[in-house]
């Protein structure tokens, strides 16, 4: 964890079990929450956006369209 409890791109992705380019996806096509800590006062190539753990523990827990995780085992047959 980040400093004031908020989470960087990566420790997200690491937490839903995704990789940091999905999350990254998911962000850059407007289908993740919005940062709590967007880091507006930096250059766009040097910002680090941050997420509360509870805003994306919600986000997760309520998006469509989950699919299957990579800590999911794969589909049979």
């Amino acid at each position: 964890m980040t400093d004031h409890g908020l989470l960087t791109g990566p420790q997200i992705a690491a937490l839903l079990g995704i990789g940091d380019a999905t999350w990254r996806g998911y962000v850059s096509r407007g289908q993740a929450p919005a940062p709590d800590d967007p880091d507006d006062g930096r250059p766009p190539n040097r910002r680090t956006p941050r997420w509360r753990r509870a805003t994306v523990e919600q986000w997760q827990a309520t998006r469509p369209g989950q699919g299957r995780r990579r800590s999911d085992p794969p589909p049979s047959g």
